[in-house]
């Protein structure tokens, strides 16, 4: 009854109106779609969509992304990294703090923490890359040239 905005049907759509008079408390807080009350992230439209966005949006006043950060917290609970949906996606981030034992090693995606081959995207490629992927270091190309090395032995390329 106290709740005085210009377009009522916007209250409970799924979006945070935080102009307007919508978050207030006599609006229920736009019809609960401002409910994280204390958080400062960008884009509410965010928080609860499914997807683990992770910076501001994983803290206790966004309900850690709305729920959507509770596995990754559960899995890596000391990993502060900015973008979690970095980890375990078939990439080797070496920089930014993903590739941590905090991090699970980038989600298991830095499996061949030793290998310096230029680019660890050949790794497991079904192509065998030789040199510096043909080696203990790096998994023999993860794999990859366990053929070439049966085959020839004493071939060292």
């Amino acid at each position: 009854p106290n709740c005085d905005v210009d377009f009522p049907w916007y209250i409970g759509d799924g979006v945070c109106d935080e102009e307007g008079g919508y978050n207030t408390e006599e609006c229920g807080f736009d019809g609960d779609d401002c409910s994280y009350f204390g958080c400062n992230a960008a884009n509410f439209t965010f928080l609860d969509d499914g997807f683990c966005d992770g910076g501001e949006y994983n803290t206790p006043e966004c309900d850690y992304d709305g729920g959507d950060c509770d596995e990754f917290n559960r899995l890596y609970p000391n990993c502060d990294v900015d973008f979690p949906f970095y980890l375990g996606d078939g990439l080797c981030d070496r920089e930014g703090g993903y590739n941590t034992e905090e991090c699970g090693f980038d989600g298991g995606d830095c499996e061949y923490l030793t290998c310096n081959a230029f680019n660890l995207t050949y790794l497991g490629d079904g192509y065998c890359d030789g040199g510096e992927f043909n080696t203990p270091e790096c998994g023999y190309d993860d794999g990859d040239c366990d053929e070439f090395n049966r085959l020839y032995p004493d071939c060292d390329v």
